[in-house]
């Protein structure tokens, strides 16, 4: 058996660790709002599907395996302007926002940054892409802890053995209760392994049970934790994309425009295991499935990821609605059958489509829509100050 490795953060490149300054709340300074949508450069979109940014949320991948490579190179980071507009609390921190790989345009689009409110007791490491001599990959980001020992460095090991107890049992001891698959655990020098267990979850608590990080250097431990329901994490943007030469461009500026609607997101929400993250909007497509993005309910029978979010979302509604799950599937098929049923793909597309619709056919909530409109909203549960403001 090898045995473990010990690297610091500066071995990662994770832009001159700019982003451990996720760590605490943005200084107070004067921001200009962002420019409209319309002055965006020719080309440009802000799109109404794509991933969700992963410090947001992330699904846990259960098998050992390597990411998907790329052979195009990503660009360089955009120069990203935080919104002025951010979440009361003092754990809410910006997390700035990351190129993805856009499986059906084969190029990569804008993951925007997102207002966190951060677990409790943790620091976000951020993802980052890599050469590894077949392609580029990605390499999962992912929330460190404080407890642990020593911040600075990060703990290599070999490779885990094939997950076991993913599936649960039957039924639980007692009601109300979710599985947690089993996990190993580095012992000294070997793996020890860690059965599956019955938790009852806790109200507005989602529990993300200890999985492992794959990097080019070995395999990095990420010890369990309870984090906020989707509700209580912040704010969520819409990904953006940019023609290649306006990532060139000098000077450019960008800063995200329309944040998402979370109780929409839910409506439309998939897991891209191999990848790593959750993706929204339009991916009904059978083609879809046979690259390994699945619909977020498919985690009940397909057991290559857990999916933390879809637990607790099928708990939290077991008194209220007990067939929330299956009602998941229904309107999954019927988007599937019934194309004129999914969302748009861009905002452009959102908007000529609501205008489209007679006032008593279009949604409550809107999927997307600028930060300043939903923080006035009244389904909004967060209370939103401005940066710079007495």
């Amino acid at each position: 058996m090898k045995t473990k490795m010990r690297k610091t953060l500066g071995f990662l490149p994770l832009a001159g660790l700019a982003l451990l300054a996720c760590l605490g709340p943005v200084s107070a300074q004067v921001t200009a709002p962002p420019i409209p949508e319309e002055e965006l450069p020719p080309g440009s979109e802000v799109l109404t599907r794509g991933p969700v940014h992963e410090a947001f949320a992330i699904p846990v991948t259960m098998e050992n395996q390597e990411p998907l490579a790329v052979t195009l190179q990503p660009p360089e980071p955009l120069d990203e302007m935080v919104p002025a507009e951010k979440p009361v609390g003092a754990s809410v921190v910006w997390v700035p926002g990351y190129w993805a790989w856009d499986e059906s345009r084969s190029d990569f689009i804008w993951v925007s940054g997102c207002w966190r409110n951060a677990p409790p007791q943790s620091y976000w490491v951020p993802g980052y892409w890599v050469w590894t001599g077949s392609g580029w990959q990605w390499i999962a980001g992912f929330w460190k802890s404080l407890l642990e020992p020593a911040r600075e460095q990060i703990e290599y090991l070999p490779a885990p053995p094939a997950p076991v107890d993913i599936k649960p049992p039957r039924t639980s001891p007692l009601p109300d209760q979710v599985w947690v698959p089993g996990c190993w655990y580095y012992v000294g020098s070997q793996y020890v392994h860690r059965p599956g267990y019955w938790v009852t979850p806790q109200v507005g608590w989602v529990w993300i049970p200890s999985h492992y990080v794959w990097t080019p250097r070995g395999y990095i431990f990420v010890a369990g934790r309870w984090d906020y329901d989707l509700d209580n994490r912040g704010v969520l943007f819409a990904p953006v994309y940019f023609p290649p030469v306006v990532r060139v461009r000098p000077a450019f500026v960008f800063s995200p425009l329309l944040c998402v609607d979370l109780g929409m997101l839910r409506l439309n929400l998939f897991v891209y295991p191999r990848y790593r993250h959750y993706c929204f909007g339009d991916y009904y497509d059978a083609a879809y499935v046979s690259v390994g993005i699945y619909p977020w309910y498919h985690s009940q029978t397909v057991y290559t990821w857990y999916d933390p979010l879809f637990t607790y979302e099928r708990w939290s509604h077991r008194r209220t609605n007990p067939d929330w799950a299956k009602s998941q599937a229904r309107d999954f098929r019927d988007k599937r059958s019934h194309q004129e049923l999914r969302p748009p793909r861009t905002h452009r597309e959102w908007q000529a489509h609501m205008d489209r619709l007679p006032p008593d056919k279009r949604p409550e909530r809107p999927l997307v829509q600028p930060l300043r409109t939903f923080a006035a909203s009244q389904v909004t549960p967060a209370k939103f100050e401005r940066i710079g403001s007495d």
